[in-house]
């Protein structure tokens, strides 16, 4: 149902066609049946860390896939920055494996800790979720984002979050500036004096269209010709400049997160990652939403600032949703027991984990990554 909900920042037409959409379906009777397995509970273990953080900030970028950044590889300069950090021994940069192919899935098992295709007991209870972790190890919990929330964080349980900030709550800034509106939210979110505190920021930068992550900024950040007219061979190449275009942008913008990072004096963990990859036209594709490894890889970085953080990982390691999860909640002082764990085995998630959801078990072998045959959760629509 909530996919047909009215959302604020659409237009009085699309909500009307989307509840009369919905009414619709009902009228006709259709049913989709979820045929979920049964799964035990995750096991939420108080266990305190040696050294816990002061501040956890989690970056979540959107559409960013792991062989477009410099440091992992790609021979174009889109991470000068992050390939210096990692160079000089600051940061460290991982393989990182989505949970899901698109935004709600993927934060929704990300930030509740979820692993297994069809538990839904444990995504819907929010036993295990980051915010509702970190509010009981007596952390203030922010969500700041760019992007809309609607039911986005009705999925990650808006009961732990202590302050949430998304697109709807600052729509001309973020239209007039797109993800630079952030530091703005940022401004509006300065800690207490000695408040200990976990930040989650979503923005947006290298979703469809690429170009919309710069076209507000100065022409330096059009690194790569973004049209046929600007010199790009084709549209098809076009398109991927404009992409790399908005990798170095996002290189740009986690230095500058950072610096405040720096300057709020926050003492503990800083880590980027991507909620799911990005299709460039392969097989004449587009976007996400599809099951393909280029979407299930995605990249991870993580800087520590302040003594007693230990890495989570070393240069290049493979590390899922799921790992990242773990660790988090491990530096929040919690362990997380889950019966059905199974290492080395991981999946990602179609764009609908609580109805007919698709998925693949992903595994890591040497250093690429293998997608198992296509499932499905729940009884095919008549």
């Amino acid at each position: 149902m909530v996919r047909f909900m009215p959302q604020q920042g659409h237009s009085s037409l699309f909500n009307a066609m989307r509840a009369f959409s919905y009414y619709a379906v009902n009228l006709t009777g259709v049913r989709v049946g979820r045929q979920a397995p049964a799964h035990a509970p995750y096991r939420v273990v108080a266990s305190p860390a040696a050294a816990a953080p002061q501040a956890v900030w989690l970056v979540i970028f959107d559409s960013t896939r792991l062989d477009r950044w410099q440091v992992a590889g790609y021979p174009r300069p889109t991470t000068p920055t992050l390939s210096q950090w990692v160079r000089s021994g600051q940061a460290r940069w991982h393989r990182g494996i989505a949970g899901a192919a698109a935004t709600r899935a993927s934060l929704a098992l990300l930030l509740n800790g979820v692993r297994e295709p069809g538990h839904l007991a444990q995504l819907e209870s929010h036993q295990s979720n980051l915010f509702r972790l970190a509010k009981r190890a007596g952390y203030r919990t922010y969500w700041l984002s760019t992007q809309y929330g609607g039911d986005l964080l009705e999925r990650i349980d808006p009961a732990s979050i202590d302050v949430a900030r998304s697109r709807e709550d600052a729509s001309e800034a973020v239209n007039a500036r797109g993800d630079e509106a952030i530091f703005d939210q940022l401004d509006a979110a300065a800690p207490a004096p000695g408040e200990r505190r976990l930040v989650v920021l979503l923005l947006r930068t290298a979703h469809l269209p690429f170009e919309d992550a710069y076209r507000r900024l100065p022409p330096r950040y059009r690194r790569w010709p973004d049209s046929v007219a600007a010199g790009a061979a084709d549209a098809g190449q076009a398109r991927r400049n404009a992409y790399d275009n908005a990798i170095a942008y996002q290189d740009d913008l986690i230095a500058r997160l950072y610096r405040r990072f720096e300057a709020m004096n926050e003492q503990g963990l800083f880590v980027v990652t991507s909620d799911h990859g990005q299709m460039l036209g392969e097989e004449g594709v587009w976007g996400h939403n599809v099951l393909t490894p280029q979407v299930a890889q995605v990249p991870m970085l993580a800087r520590a600032r302040g003594d007693g953080q230990a890495p989570l990982a070393g240069n290049g390691d493979w590390l899922a949703h799921h790992q990242l999860y773990l660790a988090l909640a491990g530096r929040l002082g919690y362990r997380i027991d889950n019966p059905a764990a199974v290492p080395g085995r991981y999946y990602l998630q179609g764009s609908d984990v609580y109805g007919d959801n698709l998925y693949r078990e992903a595994r890591v072998s040497g250093a690429g990554l293998e997608l198992g045959a296509l499932n499905g959760l729940g009884r095919p629509r008549p």
